[in-house]
């Protein structure tokens, strides 16, 4: 019996040509192109699957790779937080240090001063010839161990002024 092929979805047009092959019937050379062309979709299909299947593979690694790079990003960001962190103890350590060095040169400069003001006093007083030779020496010793802690501090102390400008 003849079925009105117009009516027919692609899928009864299929089983129809399929029917009329199995059972020997006659079938026309629609059926056949319509075999091909259903081997040739086949084919497509197969191939269109592998590249799905490709796609989705590749997904899974980016996926994984971007997992691994925000792992990686979130550990740079604890390594940041933790280096501020340590920059601002630095900062911190800096002040103090700088504080300490102050008080240090004042407590040098403050003792040279009374000693060498001691000196000028002792000087301006009138003594034997002996005593005055033992004087000058003492003096000079005096002077000289009065300047090198103020010197050496006025030194230490530009220095530190430079690098902190």
């Amino acid at each position: 019996s003849a079925l009105p092929l117009q009516n027919l979805g692609t899928k009864d047009l299929l089983s129809t040509a399929a029917l009329r092959l199995k059972h020997g019937t006659s079938a026309n050379i629609n059926d056949f192109k319509l075999m091909e062309a259903i081997a040739e979709l086949e084919t497509e299909n197969n191939l269109l699957k592998a590249k799905i299947q490709a796609q989705y593979s590749q997904n899974i690694s980016l996926l994984r790779h971007n997992d691994d790079l925000n792992k990686i990003v979130d550990e740079l960001a604890q390594e940041k937080q933790k280096l501020y962190a340590r920059k601002k103890q630095l900062e911190e350590l800096q002040v103090r240090k700088d504080e300490l060095f102050a008080i240090i040169i004042h407590d040098l400069k403050n003792p040279a001063h009374a000693l060498k003001g001691f000196v000028e006093i002792l000087s301006s007083y009138q003594l034997n010839p002996n005593y005055a030779l033992e004087k000058s020496t003492g003096k000079e010793k005096a002077r000289d161990l009065s300047q090198r802690p103020v010197n050496h501090s006025l030194r230490f102390n530009d220095r530190d002024i430079l690098r902190m400008t």
